[in-house]
This record gives structure tokens, C-alpha cells and sequence, in this order.
């Protein structure tokens, strides 16, 4: 089983994300982006699994984290997104 971990630009600003989350959502965001490793400071995070029965991907919008590592270790989404994938592929 292979697992990949990637980003994709997000369609909307923290700003614009942060209507309705608690206050000063946009500023935390900007702060995560100045440490972040390349477009993991606000981003979709992507997650492909590929096994000898196929390929299954899922996404996770407006995320903000400093980098690949991080989001595996704090987000609580990785496990549940690649057994989605995993679950993709069974379909």
C-alpha cells in the first residue's frame, strides 16, 4: 500500500473561511502560514491511497498546519481519511 500526502490551493481565504469560527480564526491561520512549509499553512490537504486493487483519494478542506508531519500527528483526520480511501477503493 503507498500512501501520498499532498496539498491543493484553497478557493477561499481564512478570512472568508473564518465567518461564523471563533475570532481571531484568520490571524491564527496567517501565523501558521509564516512557519508552514510550503502551502501547508492554509491549504486542502489530499490524501491518495493506492493498493494492488486500485486508487482511492479523499479531501479535507481549509486546513492549516506547518507542514505534512504535523497533520498526520495533530489533525485527527489522517487515519480516518485513508481507511475512506481504502474504502473508495472497495467500491
Amino acid at each position: 500500500m503507498k500512501i501520498e500526502l499532498t496539498t491543493q490551493l484553497e478557493d477561499r481565504t481564512p478570512e472568508e473561511a473564518g465567518v461564523g469560527y471563533a475570532e481571531g480564526f484568520a490571524d491564527a491561520v496567517h501565523g501558521v502560514e509564516d512557519k508552514a512549509e510550503g502551502d501547508w499553512g492554509w491549504c486542502t490537504v489530499v490524501v491518495t491511497v493506492t493498493t494492488d486493487k486500485g486508487t482511492g483519494t479523499t479531501y479535507l478542506g481549509e486546513c492549516s498546519y506547518e507542514s505534512a508531519i504535523d497533520f498526520i500527528k495533530t489533525s485527527g483526520y489522517f487515519a480516518d481519511m485513508v481507511e475512506e480511501a481504502l474504502a473508495e477503493i472497495e467500491q
